[in-house]
């Protein structure tokens, strides 16, 4: 009987053995944040590497004489489109 390892694939004799690795899918935490307005918003847990559709602001008031129409990862820069993809935990502000 010979034994061989070549690329992960182990050979013993006439029965050829492929090691399979399995990594874990890591939870994402999405939480959000009304950034001066009112309201709240459940957060929401997704896979690591979804491709998130970004929802609407409606469960929150937004300061008096402001309109909220985007999120923002960093309380200041507007999300460019509609959708993100979410690789860490997240808080998305209300603009």
């Amino acid at each position: 009987m010979t034994l061989s390892a070549l690329n992960e694939r182990l050979v013993i004799g006439d029965i050829a053995l492929r090691k399979t690795s399995y990594i874990p899918i890591m939870q994402c935490t999405i939480s959000f944040d009304a950034n001066g307005g009112t309201g709240e918003k459940e957060s929401e847990t997704v896979d690591s590497g979804t491709v998130y559709t970004l929802p609407a602001a409606d469960t929150f008031t937004a300061p008096t004489g402001k309109e909220f129409d985007s999120w923002s990862l960093d309380r200041s820069t507007p999300i460019e489109g509609s959708t993100i993809i979410v690789n860490n935990n997240i808080t998305l502000y209300a603009m």
